[in-house]
């Protein structure tokens, strides 16, 4: 029923839910009416997120569904949210009968919260996406809709539609998913399950950059983007055929634009410009990183605005099926003109000059294609320009880093619940009123997600009683506040990287639709889509919330450790305090790396310097921002990995009380990475490994 009906709403364009009125059987409810709603609202052009609801209902208030909107949109676009609770069906209409199968909601199980796992429309958008479901009713408001009540919003599942014009629905699991509670039994990792990632022009999901570029998962080309590259291509030809004069196919480049290439230099134009501009520096870029970049590019040219032979698509995605990786320095991107120096460094590869890695050894980027047995390309005209403008580099960094910033912020919500346990804190502060009361989509869901790690727990009812303490300290009481924000950062900043996975951004673009107007070669117009200054802002945005939220971890990790505060611990959790330091250093460390991270939040986007003879006059620095969040993602792993190490410690000097089967069972997986601190070691091991298993999401499975 869920893939024939998203089948329904893909084929539309829409991601729509309905909202219905429920009321509980003791009478309590919320008086939201009696109209039955059973509208949605056209959506043009729109590429839905993946959600999560957390629906909090109790005794008193039945149901929540605040309006929340994270679609991305060219013109209109509103998602309804919606939940039902009547046992009795046959009085809606079937979208709402779906919406109520959907969610399983209903009276009986009123009384805890509701993991429901929804579904969207994945990037994969069609022209005239914009269909009703149903007959609107008249004088339903849309703000009406969002004060009835509140619900939490997060990624979990989504439905990715792949389209050959019949679109082939495809159910699977988006990133990592939530961190609600933790599993008797590891979950498979999503980028493990996930199958041919298809490559149509449009947005790709963060989790499928991930998979393509970290689990090696093979890529198609979708036959309707290649026939539009085809077409792109064809108004190339007829440019060069007529005698035009266009930027990019014909002439110099950047402050050179003025100058017209003869047609017989046109191919030596293009090289030039890949050789010139390939003076990247620095360490290169991994593996995935560099796999992500050629993704990336690969689907911006199939969206087939850039002019250049198929051949060249399909080279890019044979590189990516066959294990050539480009070597790329990560240094040397202003941001705009795109990132033009490490591209320049990916199109060696595709001419068969420059390094790449084939299967993990790294040789010249022709002898790479030699053991794949592919053949390098000649470039033609506005293809080497088509390679190098764009912001694919800090697109592939920022993609990843912000995928393994989400999964460090849920798992904050695990071990600040360790913490929290360890200090005989109280989860009074994660009251769902609370929070209900301020119904920020991130701050709700980390409460939620708090007080389902902490239900059952021995410690909580050891000092619920004649406890003198009123309140905890912030890091432990404000949890939600601040690891909620991050979260809606993280999900506002994904946005915008999905959205980018799936833009334009070379230079000049070609619109070939205009040829049935004119009989001409289309129209060619010169823009400025490169410049990376959404994606800057954005990444200094992650950067300055990733640092908040390790800085808020290490507050956590001091009070484990400060005899002074530690609620009755020993000294550093030292079985031997005094002769032994314990975990000393590691609140030190911690503390270095916060450090660090408060430097490199410092925003990058606002450094503009200008180029190129003042003809690039304003820069994002956006590769910088991508870098600078990378590192602060990778310190943040390492501070976390502190956390749980001093938080499972800490449990086991509660012992024989016991925290609840959720938290045991994370502190079980944390036992399995890292050993108990009986007397002084060396402890930079225990903290990498932890740190790789969280990066790797080896933690994940232990706490789906």
């Amino acid at each position: 029923m869920l893939l024939g009906h998203c089948g329904q709403l893909a084929e539309n364009g829409i991601f729509a839910l309905f909202y219905r009125r429920g009321q509980h059987k003791t009478g309590h409810g919320i008086a939201v009416g009696k109209q039955r709603f059973n509208q949605c609202f056209q959506v043009s052009h729109a590429r839905s997120r993946h959600f999560q609801q957390e629906i909090v209902a109790t005794g008193e208030v039945m149901a929540f569904a605040h309006f929340f909107k994270r679609v991305h949109v060219l013109k209109q676009s509103i998602v309804v949210l919606s939940c039902a609770t009547h046992a009795d069906k046959s009085q809606y209409s079937e979208p709402e009968r779906f919406a109520i199968d959907l969610y399983g909601v209903s009276a009986q199980n009123a009384d805890f919260f509701h993991l429901l796992e929804t579904f969207g429309c994945g990037g994969r958008r069609k022209a005239d996406a914009a269909s009703k479901l149903g007959e609107a009713q008249p004088g339903i408001h849309l703000k009406l809709v969002q004060k009835l009540s509140t619900v939490v919003v997060h990624q979990c599942r989504g439905i990715h539609c792949h389209s050959d014009r019949s679109y082939v629905i495809r159910a699977q699991t988006r990133e990592r998913r939530f961190h609600s509670a933790c599993t008797e039994k590891p979950a498979r990792s999503t980028i493990s399950l996930m199958q041919t990632v298809i490559l149509n022009g449009q947005s790709l999901t963060l989790a499928e950059i991930e998979a393509v570029s970290r689990a090696g998962c093979p890529v198609a080309l979708d036959p309707a983007a290649l026939a539009r590259v085809e077409q792109s291509r064809t108004s190339i030809e007829k440019i060069l055929t007529e005698g035009q004069t266009v930027y990019g196919v014909n002439t110099g480049f950047g402050k050179l634009s003025d100058v017209r290439i003869p047609s017989e230099r046109l191919a030596e134009l293009q090289i030039n410009l890949v050789r010139s501009h390939a003076g990247g520096v620095g360490e290169p870029l991994s593996e995935a990183e560099s796999r992500a970049m050629v993704l990336l590019r690969a689907n911006v040219l199939a969206k087939g605005f850039s002019g250049v032979r198929p051949q060249l698509l399909e080279l890019l995605i044979s590189l990516l099926n066959a294990g050539v990786h480009p070597v790329i320095p990560e240094k040397g991107s202003v941001g705009a003109s795109g990132d033009l120096a490490p591209l320049a460094h990916l199109a060696l590869v595709v001419v068969g000059e420059g390094e790449a890695l084939h299967r993990g050894e790294r040789v010249s980027g022709g002898e790479a294609l030699r053991r794949a047995g592919l053949a390098p390309l000649s470039l033609s005209a506005k293809e080497g320009l088509a390679l190098l403008n764009g912001t694919q580099a800090m697109t592939a960094v920022g993609a990843l880093a912000t995928s393994r910033a989400m999964r460090v912020v849920r798992l904050s919500d695990l071990s600040g619940a360790m913490s929290l346990e360890a200090l005989k804190g109280t989860p009074a502060a994660f009251d769902p009123r609370i929070h209900l009361a301020r119904p920020h989509a991130g701050q709700v869901a980390s409460a939620a997600h708090l007080l389902r790690l902490l239900e059952g727990s021995e410690i909580r009812e050891s000092h619920r009683e004649h406890d003198t303490r009123v309140q905890d300290a912030y890091c432990l009481r404000c949890m939600p506040q601040v690891h909620g924000a991050v979260r809606d950062v993280l999900e506002h900043v994904g946005g915008i990287l999905e959205i980018e996975a799936g833009s334009a951004t070379d230079n000049p673009l070609i619109f070939p639709e205009e040829d049935g107007e004119r009989g001409g070669a289309g129209t060619v117009i010169s823009g400025g889509n490169f410049h990376g200054a959404p994606l800057a802002y954005a990444l200094d945005y992650a950067a300055s919330a990733v640092t908040d939220l390790g800085c808020i971890t290490e507050r956590r990790i001091d009070r484990l450790l400060n005899p002074d505060i530690n609620e009755g611990l020993p000294a550093f959790l030292s079985t031997d305090p005094g002769v032994s330091s314990g975990f000393m250093i590691a609140q030190i460390v911690a503390a270095a790396l916060i450090n660090e991270c408060q430097v490199l939040s410092h925003p990058s986007s606002t450094g503009s310097i200008p180029t190129d003879g003042g003809k690039e006059d304003h820069v994002s620095m956006g590769m910088t921002g991508a870098i600078k969040l990378r590192q602060i993602v990778e310190h943040s792993e390492r501070i976390l990995a502190i956390e749980l190490m001093c938080a499972a410690q800490a449990l086991e000097f509660r012992r024989p009380l016991k925290s609840s089967a959720q938290i045991e069972r994370a502190h079980e997986a944390v036992r399995s990475v890292v050993t108990r601190l009986e007397q002084d070691r060396v402890l930079a091991p225990d903290i990498n490994a932890l740190a790789q298993a969280i990066s790797s999401g080896a933690i994940d499975a232990w706490c789906d």
